[in-house]
């Protein structure tokens, strides 16, 4: 159960009368080892970090703080969940790989962390351990956070990007840095990833358009040149989702993965260790959901299976090994998998008995499991059980 200075806190109708101050604030206690996060809605996973939303809009993170990525205020390293102190009740969380963002209620966004290309979005270039709004956007419908910027998706489908551009990853003509969201031209956009330096969206044609850096091919057009020009990806068309890695990308058409870039790990899944700059064949089918790490990815299948491949220097894919895999390997979790997330190198798995298993590198407490024990296998954290 939540610790009782938790419980009174989330109790209190007015929780400064139970000596609170307002929740997340305070000296706000972690959880306990034994303390599930109540009614979690997502967990998403960052750099060595990851968040999760909770229904009534609370959001708490865990793992690797040096940079306030947590926003609880401090700069501690967390192996359990702490809450963010945000003050307004969020929709959903991103984080990227030394910041955070959260999109709230009213549709604004949130951010905090490191700020030196203000990937924050707030103007400046000063790390925020504390939540700050991004200025200038309003109306937004989605959020991913790279290395050092950041882009939004904004209603009805315009894509505004900020901060870091020295490889064109923000889109925007000019290879520096942007301090406010600028609108990325000519594109109307249903997805956006980021995680590194390159960004990829899918249009309203179910198209995908990538820009950035491109020394392993990770922008799909063929080239090794990067641009902070949209390039459409070659020979796909009809995606549903992507995703990126640090210097590979995937996509999924209807049930099948395909990648490109990269592939020095094994990352893009064709039994090779050959980069390639344009997407190959499919390498797995009857797949509904896709994530991918720095050097790795995994994929869920419709029956709940879950498959990784590429880097496992840190266990990320599951297989009790610290051997890179070049072809999917099916990763032995005790109950069907509903929903996936990585981070640089680990994975995790929310899955149909309640648990939420993770594996990978646990340095500094991503795993969310209250130690700091690097897993090559799955196991479950008490404190993400929903």
């Amino acid at each position: 159960m939540l610790s009782r200075r938790i419980q009174r806190c989330a109790a209190s109708a007015i929780a400064v009368a139970a000596g609170c101050g307002r929740i997340g604030f305070d000296n706000l206690d972690e959880l306990e080892p034994d303390a599930p996060l109540p009614s979690v809605v997502r967990i998403a996973g960052g750099g060595e970090h990851a968040c999760a939303v909770l229904r009534e809009g609370r959001v708490w993170c865990w793992g690797h703080n040096d940079r306030g990525q947590l926003g609880d205020g401090t700069t501690i390293d967390r192996p359990l969940p702490v809450e963010v102190t945000l003050d307004v009740p969020a929709v959903d969380v991103y984080p990227g790989r030394y910041h955070t963002c959260a999109r709230v209620a009213d549709d604004t966004v949130w951010c905090w962390g490191w700020n030196n290309s203000n990937q924050l979005g707030d103007g400046t270039s000063v790390d925020s351990p504390r939540p700050v709004r991004v200025s200038g956007i309003a109306n937004v419908a989605d959020v991913t956070g790279g290395w050092r910027h950041t882009c939004a998706r904004l209603m009805p489908g315009e894509l505004a990007c900020w901060g870091a551009n020295l490889n064109g990853q923000a889109g925007v003509p000019g290879f520096g840095d942007h301090l406010a969201p600028t609108v990325v031209a000519g594109l109307m956009v249903d997805r956006v990833v980021t995680r590194d330096e390159h960004t990829c969206v899918i249009d309203r044609g179910a198209n995908v358009w990538c820009w950035g850096w491109n020394s392993q091919g990770q922008l799909g057009d063929g080239t090794t040149m990067r641009t902070e020009t949209p390039t459409r990806v070659l020979s796909l068309a009809g995606a549903s989702e992507i995703s990126v890695g640090s210097e590979h990308s995937c996509a999924r058409v209807g049930s099948e993965v395909s990648c490109w870039g990269a592939g020095s790990a094994g990352q893009l899944g064709d039994g090779t260790l050959v980069a390639k700059p344009a997407p190959q064949g499919p390498v797995l089918g009857e797949i509904v959901q896709i994530a991918s790490g720095f050097f790795h990815t995994c994929a869920r299948s419709n029956a709940g299976e879950v498959f990784c491949w590429g880097h496992n220097r840190s266990g990320q894919i599951g297989d009790g090994t610290n051997e890179d895999r070049t072809t999917p390997f099916l990763v032995p979790l005790p109950a069907a998998a509903i929903e996936l997330f990585v981070g640089e190198h680990f994975s995790c798995a929310r899955a149909s008995d309640g648990e939420t298993y993770c594996w990978g590198e646990n340095t500094f407490g991503q795993l969310g499991d209250g130690t700091t024990i690097t897993r090559a296998t799955p196991a479950p954290s008490a404190a993400l059980r929903w």
